[in-house]
């Protein structure tokens, strides 16, 4: 076999000697398959001339000779299941337990363990951080990103326009920056550590969830591949600026992601000469390589922009059995000329195969205009990364803090909160709003951060509204996670204002009380006559 492959290459080599390229390209074409081995037209660029006998090595460009023809879609029917592995996820009930399916035991365990470990190390005086701290204390960090103050401490305010009773009836704000300045993911002492890597801080958890965003979910056949950012302004050899992004500076990550904006794999950019780079390729080209090499082969296919594209890379993907597409700039190497200047086009003008788009004209009408194929579907699967950093926006964590790698450590938080909500709405028989979904696990993971307190014990669950009275989408405001878990935990305000009682209204009754349950915050009845309360959370009377 060794023979028979040094042979080809130097049949290859000597055809680019002897002939000129295109002529070699048919007779390549035309030997049998045995002999030839398939990258041979790609290896002509690459074969070395020998120069008046000397050992000077000149390396000829490869021309393609490109060719205007109608091709059918070779990709053939996509042979994989898609989507959340359900049999994973049989077990999930409540927005709660598709987080913790992402961020499982062993990235608590491990938090916690370093963070201890680290106070240690510092001789700090600090009780020892438990489980139900830890997830008190993430839990009022994803409450802080929908209920945004200017800063953490005013959380803990005594003023009526300020306060937010959860924060210190889960965790004294001591406590809360107890576990802030000590919070750790790995043992900064370790002698064993990787002098090149530079986010050994956080190795750990990026290695976890990397696994666990592919081991849960059957990856999509359309993927794309994008730049994504995580705010920074501070001192960072890990930096970027990037201009065309809402987030100008910060943490670039090379993300792959799905058009529902599930991030199945995901890359932080060290910088230059940090092991990101494969040889012989360029670092976009090299970007697409380790994002794509666990789905190689499975006839996915993967769109890009032209930061990545280059025609080295697609035809490498093209030979794996993985098809591309992606824009291109106009001066990359390979490309034929004489192509019309973009300036010189009108809209609808194209080459080659087509479709129809609808358009929005200046007058506010829409018209069909003519579209290649592959542009439509680039606009169709394109924007994955972009949808899945649209969600992390809008009610991120988002802390400032002069450590580095603090910033990535929450920023790693939301988009595993986007992946669980994503495959809980595919899931879930009661669908959420992503708000919804975050407050769901903030308030579950609030719970679970204190001991239950002695109470009747749980009965059935508060019967379903009457039938034929159409109250809202769902049966409660609240949804079961809170509504029914840890209601030890759950007691009785009384409010100047009157509320409309979530029980009578759904049995068709009017009632206002002054009264509203402190977690779930909805207006309940609870009186001499009647204590929709003990109904509401399921507590038998």
């Amino acid at each position: 076999m060794g023979d028979r492959a040094s042979s080809s290459s130097t049949a290859t080599c000597r055809f680019a000697q002897l002939y000129q390229v295109d002529e070699a390209q048919i007779l390549l074409e035309n030997l049998p398959s045995d002999f030839v081995q398939l990258d041979s037209l790609d290896r002509i660029q690459e074969c070395p001339e020998e120069t008046n006998g000397s050992n000077t090595q000149v390396t000829e460009e490869f021309v393609r000779k490109w060719k205007k023809h109608e091709k059918d879609d070779c990709s053939g029917e996509f042979q994989h299941p898609e989507g959340p592995k359900e049999q994973e996820f049989e077990a999930s009930n409540h927005p709660i337990d598709f987080f913790l399916k992402f961020w499982d035991s062993n990235i608590e365990n491990n938090i916690l363990t370093q963070s201890n470990l680290f106070v240690n190390q510092k001789q700090r005086v600090v009780p020892v951080f438990t489980l139900p701290d830890l997830r008190g204390f993430f839990g009022l960090n994803i409450v802080m990103g929908y209920h945004t103050l200017p800063s953490y401490k005013l959380y803990w305010s005594n003023q009526p326009d300020l306060a937010v009773p959860l924060m210190p009836s889960t965790m004294s704000k001591t406590r809360f920056e107890q576990f802030l300045s000590n919070l750790h993911v790995n043992d900064d002492a370790d002698r064993n550590r990787p002098a090149h890597d530079k986010l050994w801080k956080l190795r750990p958890l990026l290695d976890s969830l990397n696994n666990n965003f592919i081991k849960f979910y059957d990856i999509k056949r359309e993927q794309s591949i994008d730049e994504s950012m995580i705010l920074f302004k501070g001192r960072s050899c890990l930096k970027q600026y990037c201009p065309m992004k809402p987030i100008k500076r910060g943490f670039k990550m090379w993300v792959r992601a799905d058009s529902d904006g599930y991030m199945s794999s995901f890359e932080v950019y060290q910088g230059k000469g940090t092991g990101t780079g494969r040889e012989g390729f360029g670092l976009g080209e090299s970007v697409v390589l380790n994002l794509c090499e666990d789905i190689l082969g499975k006839g996915q296919k993967v769109f890009f922009d032209n930061y990545f594209t280059s025609l080295p890379i697609l035809a490498h993907l093209c030979r794996n059995e993985t098809w591309s597409c992606g824009t291109i700039r106009s001066n990359r190497k390979g490309l034929p000329a004489g192509l019309t200047d973009e300036k010189d086009l009108n809209r609808g003008d194209f080459d080659f195969r087509s479709t129809v788009v609808n358009r929005t004209q200046k007058d506010g009408t829409r018209a069909e205009i003519q579209c290649p194929q592959a542009i439509f579907d680039y606009n169709v699967f394109m924007g994955g990364v972009d949808k899945a950093d649209m969600l992390c926006g809008l009610y991120g964590v988002s802390r400032k803090s002069k450590k580095w790698w603090h910033r990535m450590f929450f920023g790693l938080i939301d988009r595993t909160l986007v992946n669980a909500f994503i495959v809980h709405s595919k899931l879930a028989s009661e669908k959420l709003s992503l708000l919804n979904f975050l407050r769901s696990v903030a308030l579950s993971l609030v719970a679970l951060s204190k001991p239950p307190r002695m109470g009747r014990p749980l009965a059935s669950p508060c019967p379903s509204p009457v039938p034929g009275k159409k109250r809202r989408k769902n049966a409660w405001s609240v949804s079961d996670a809170v509504r029914l878990e840890q209601v030890g935990l759950h007691y009785i305000v009384y409010k100047e204002d009157r509320g409309r009682c979530e029980v009578c209204s759904s049995k068709g009754i009017q009632s206002r009380p002054h009264s509203k349950c402190h977690i779930c915050d909805v207006f309940l009845c609870s009186n001499g006559n009647k204590n929709c309360f003990l109904d509401f959370h399921g507590i038998a009377q």
